[in-house]
């Protein structure tokens, strides 16, 4: 949820998040809809999804 508005190729609401873990890195791309405020939220609730998947990837890896 940048400053500014969309530019070419990046329409307003993308995100990009990332996450490594012990089985590799990864990263993925959102596109929210929304105002400023709800692509905020929706990034924040995407990226705690994404943090708890590679825990329990992770958990699963050590067993």
């Amino acid at each position: 949820a940048g400053p500014g508005g969309a530019e070419p190729g990046k329409p307003v609401g993308t995100v990009w998040m990332g996450l490594a873990t012990p089985l590799g890195a990864r990263a993925e791309r959102f596109l929210f809809p929304g105002a400023r405020d709800e692509v905020r939220r929706s990034a924040v609730a995407a990226a705690l999804a994404l943090l708890r998947e590679g825990c329990v990837e992770a958990s699963r890896a050590d067993r």
